[in-house]
Parts: structure tokens; C-alpha cells; sequence
């Protein structure tokens, strides 16, 4: 009797095991759990009709030649990429091998229903059209054209990078390639935006400053990578001007507006406290003009910016060639270091050099809105509501145990 027990509960247990859902026609392949975008960019885990049934595929050697079968059945796609992380399906599990050329993955080499694969083993694809040029980069998912989520494409498709070994010789290739002046402002692990699976096209990127593009540096082969979280992706602010450039901005024509000064990769404004025609004549100069150079005060701001004042003061004399060299009251120095976001920058009072931080603070994601004072001194340290650390320092001499609170 205890024999017969046994038996029949093995027997419904494996009744249990295999079952799985309907489907009519057999060989039809489909994705489940993924994303489709507008049927240029479609994944999911590969499930395929078999008897009646629809089943899972093992991961054993399953790669593009086989992902490249399953994106034909699915239609006409460029390109196709192997994956593993759409979870597990349920029912029978099926094994394929494939030249790359089959019409279905019925035609290829195959053995059904096996048991020596698990459903945490299902495989799933990402099928695609071309939607960018070999070795372009761009910045996405920032709030400025030169901020954002470090992206290169690679056999038609654009793939993040990861930011293990991610440093500033790497970000000044990736900004000079395009078309900045190659000083970054930031780095960080930008925080994804995207509304489908990233894919990882570049890891353990190692430039030496020099070189020309992005995939010119040494790294550690193409989609070869180790980086499974969110969180991972190399991000960048490159520089908006080269520096100690002078603009002239808000103006009724190109010869007439409010001066700003380049620092640190960022416009910023020049107050009119001592401004003068000496003054207005070295910038005109350095801008290239040679005529006569009238000095304006206070000139009527038509943007909803909020402005920055990297200079005040300014005392230019004859020999000046540029505004940078002029006498200026001592500027105040800023360093913001909040984990791997790095700005350094220079202001003239701690108010406005506080202005600036706040304000780079605002576009750097995640967005630090809230922010709690620890402790006093020449700095602050301040923390976020998720529990993430960083120390911000600003020193200047009249800096005083009361300014921290009006930092953070």
C-alpha cells in the first residue's frame, strides 16, 4: 500500500510539472514579460509552441545565431541580441541549436522537452532595426544637452556604459568627441529614465586622455561586462565653453549685451560694481572688436535664468588682453564632492559661490531637493532622505560657524 501511495504521487506531481498554456499552432515563437517600442525595438523571454503547449527555452549555447532564428520568426529585424534576464516561464523546457540561416527553431537541431534545464535558465532576445551609426555616442535621459546617460552604439543599436573604472581621462574623450572642449564637469552613475531593458555595450573603459573617440580606448571587449544594476551606467557634464571665454548676451544686436565669463565650464555673469570703460574695452578686445567700447551698468537681464556672478569688482588696466587677468576681488573657491560627482568652481562671495552649488546640485539626478545639515565648520556634510552621504566644502575667510544652515 505504501508503495502504491508513493507512486501515485509521483505520477501527480509530474502532472504538474508540465503543464502549461494552450496554443494552437505549433513552431510559433513569442516574447512574454518584455517590451515592444513601436515594433522597431522588441524583447521578451522566448517561449515557442510545442505540442499544443507553450514552453520555455534552455540558455545551453544559446546565443545570436539561435537569438537571430527567433527575431526572423518574429519578423523582418536587422538585428538580434542573446539575453538571459526576462525571468522565468513555466511548462516544458526546450533545447535549441542553430546554424544561424533556419527558418524557425523547429529546424534547428533541437531536443524537447528536457529535464536537465530549470526555468531560472530561460532565454529571452532583444530584436531591433539599426537606429544609430557604428561608435557614436550621445548623452540621454540628462536636463541639459551636455548631462546625461553615457550611450554607444554598436551594431545598430545604442547600449550604455558601465561606470566600473569610469574616471575624468574617459569622460574628456567622450565630451571632446562631441564637440565640447573635453573638461568634464561631473561624474556619476546617472540614474536610468529608459522605458526598456539597457543593454551594456562598453565595461572597464580605460582612455589615457588622448584619444579621439570613445571606442578608441582600451576596454574590456564589446557587450563584456559585469554590471546588473540600474544604478551602473557611466554618466557625464561636459563642458558648455572653453575657459575664461567671454560672451555678450541678452543683447538687441551680436555687439551689444551682459557680459558673462566662462569658469569651470559654465557661463556666469560679471557684476557691475566698478565696471568701467577700461573694463569694457578688454572684453571687446578679446571678442576680436577694435573699435571704441562703451561700458554699460546694470544691463537689462531678458532671461528666466536665475544669473551667476563668477567676478565682481573688476579693475582693468591697459596691458590687459583678457578679463581673466584683470584685477578682481579674491574669488571664493567651491568644491562640491558628492559620491562620484565631482564639481570645482570659483565665485566671488560665498552667497553666490552657494548659488552655484545649489543650482549644480539641482540638475545633477537624482535630484537632491531636501537636504539636512550634520555638521558645522568650514564645510558641511548633509545627507539625503535615502541615506546617501556627501561632504560639501566651501572656504573662504568669511565663512563662520552660521553659513552651513544656508547651504543645506
Amino acid at each position: 500500500m505504501q508503495v502504491l501511495l508513493g507512486i501515485s504521487f509521483l505520477l501527480l506531481v509530474q502532472i504538474v510539472v508540465v503543464t502549461g498554456q494552450q496554443c494552437s499552432e505549433e513552431g510559433v515563437v513569442r516574447l512574454a514579460d518584455g517590451v515592444n517600442v513601436d515594433g522597431v525595438r522588441v524583447s521578451g523571454r522566448v517561449e515557442i509552441c510545442i505540442n499544443q503547449q507553450w514552453g520555455t527555452v534552455c540558455d545551453d549555447d544559446w546565443d545570436v545565431a539561435e537569438a537571430r532564428v527567433a527575431c526572423s520568426q518574429l519578423g523582418a529585424f536587422d538585428f538580434a541580441i542573446a539575453l538571459t534576464e526576462y525571468g522565468g516561464g513555466s511548462g516544458r523546457i526546450h533545447y535549441f541549436s542553430c546554424a544561424g540561416n533556419e527558418n524557425g527553431l523547429l529546424n534547428c537541431s533541437s531536443d524537447l522537452d528536457v529535464d536537465y534545464c530549470y526555468h531560472i535558465e530561460d532565454v529571452g532576445v532583444l530584436c531591433y532595426n539599426a537606429e544609430c551609426n557604428e561608435t557614436d555616442i550621445r548623452l540621454v535621459d540628462g536636463r541639459t544637452p551636455n548631462d546625461g546617460r553615457v550611450e554607444i552604439c554598436f551594431e545598430g543599436v545604442w547600449g550604455s556604459v558601465c561606470d566600473d573604472s569610469w574616471d575624468e581621462r574617459d569622460a574628456e574623450v567622450l565630451c571632446r568627441q562631441l564637440g565640447y572642449d573635453g573638461r568634464p564637469i561631473a561624474l556619476m552613475s546617472h540614474p536610468v529614465l529608459s522605458n526598456y531593458p539597457l543593454l551594456y555595450h562598453l565595461d572597464d573603459i580605460d582612455c589615457t586622455g588622448s584619444e579621439d573617440m570613445l571606442s578608441d580606448c582600451a576596454h574590456g571587449g564589446i557587450g563584456v561586462h559585469n554590471c546588473m544594476e540600474m544604478a551602473e551606467e557611466a554618466g557625464v557634464t561636459c563642458s558648455e565653453c572653453n575657459e575664461t571665454d567671454v560672451r555678450l548676451v541678452d543683447g538687441v544686436t551680436s555687439d551689444d549685451g551682459r557680459v558673462e565669463i566662462c569658469f569651470n565650464g559654465l557661463w556666469g555673469s560679471v557684476c557691475d560694481n566698478s565696471w568701467d570703460y577700461r573694463d569694457a574695452r578688454v572684453v571687446c578686445q578679446q571678442m576680436g572688436y577694435n573699435g571704441t567700447s562703451v561700458a554699460l551698468s546694470s544691463h537689462r537681464v531678458l532671461t528666466d535664468e536665475s544669473l551667476f556672478y563668477y567676478l565682481d569688482d573688476v579693475d582693468c588696466n591697459v596691458n590687459a588682453n583678457l578679463l581673466s587677468e584683470c584685477g578682481i576681488e579674491e574669488l571664493v573657491f567651491i568644491t562640491v564632492v558628492w559620491g562620484m560627482k565631482k564639481l570645482e568652481l570659483y565665485a566671488a562671495t560665498p552667497l553666490i559661490a552657494m548659488k552655484l552649488m545649489l543650482g549644480w546640485l539641482r540638475v545633477q539626478p537624482p535630484m537632491m531637493d531636501w537636504l539636512r545639515f550634520v555638521s558645522m565648520g568650514c564645510g558641511a556634510q548633509c545627507v539625503t532622505p535615502d541615506g546617501t552621504t556627501g561632504t560639501l566644502e566651501l572656504c573662504a575667510d568669511s565663512w563662520d560657524m552660521m553659513d552651513p544652515h544656508i547651504l543645506c
